[in-house]
């Protein structure tokens, strides 16, 4: 039996008629990157209801990711860790929503359960940003598949299925690696830089890109069983020739 998602809900507080419309877009990425962080490219994230006054948005995701959201963001409200289930990208999020109320006509931001949203203040945000200093960061390289690009707000972003883990791994670019990337889309390649590792698994979870090279293919050559003839010399066989060898093994 498929168990019923769960919805959370999102609410930003204001006057009517004063919050820029800014608030409501950016607040909704930073909760869609949130879902995602938590459950995986794939996570449900359904627009449930829409509400006016102080704008509420209610959305629907697998009750697992709904369960690690409102238990990470509860602790977060109290203490600076790392919640079980959340990711580097996951509290980069929450540092997301704090930003949202320093627009124009918001006087907070909440996101939670629908009966106790937790309110994304000042504490949560510094918790948060402390907790994101847990994730280790080091000088290294990444091979994998590219898969995505993305450019907006000055940022320029792509994705890439890490070979080694299974896992995506985020990809920030500078302006010179634009061009390799989408000659590269969907190919193999090598990137290194500053990566940001999850500390329970040590998996790469982001790099901060520096170069970009494209794995060349290996051909793959069939050689005949003639190349090996002889490798292991007479001396393996005890001075008994090879096909009286096969002989004795199959009992003639």
């Amino acid at each position: 039996m498929t168990e019923k998602p769960s919805t959370l809900r999102l609410k930003i507080d204001g006057c009517p008629g004063e919050i820029d419309l800014k608030a409501l877009e950016k607040s909704i990425q930073a909760v869609s990157k949130l879902i995602r962080a938590i459950g995986g490219a794939d996570a449900m994230q359904n627009v449930e209801g829409l509400k006016t006054s102080s704008a509420i948005v209610d959305v629907t995701t697998e009750t697992i990711n709904a369960k690690t959201i409102t238990v990470g963001l509860r602790s977060l409200s109290s203490r600076s860790h790392l919640p079980d289930g959340f990711t580097n990208s996951a509290l980069k999020a929450i540092e997301d929503l704090h930003k949202v109320s320093k627009i124009d006509g918001v006087t907070g931001v909440c996101f939670g359960s629908l009966q106790h949203p937790i309110r994304i203040d000042h504490r949560v945000f510094v918790h948060a940003a402390e907790a994101r200093k847990a994730f280790k960061q080091s000088l290294g390289s990444v091979k994998g598949t590219l898969y995505r690009f993305s450019a907006s707000e000055n940022k320029l972003q792509a994705g890439l299925v890490d070979e080694k883990s299974g896992h995506h791994v985020n990809l920030t670019l500078q302006q010179d690696h634009v061009k390799p990337v989408l000659d590269s889309m969907q190919a193999e390649v090598r990137v290194w830089g500053i990566l940001t590792r999850d500390p329970p698994t040590n998996d790469v979870l982001e790099v901060k890109v520096k170069g970009v090279r494209k794995v060349a293919k290996k051909d793959c050559v069939r050689e005949g069983a003639h190349t090996v003839q002889g490798i292991l010399g007479h001396e393996c066989l005890d001075g008994i020739d090879p096909a009286e060898l096969v002989r004795r093994e199959r009992g003639a």
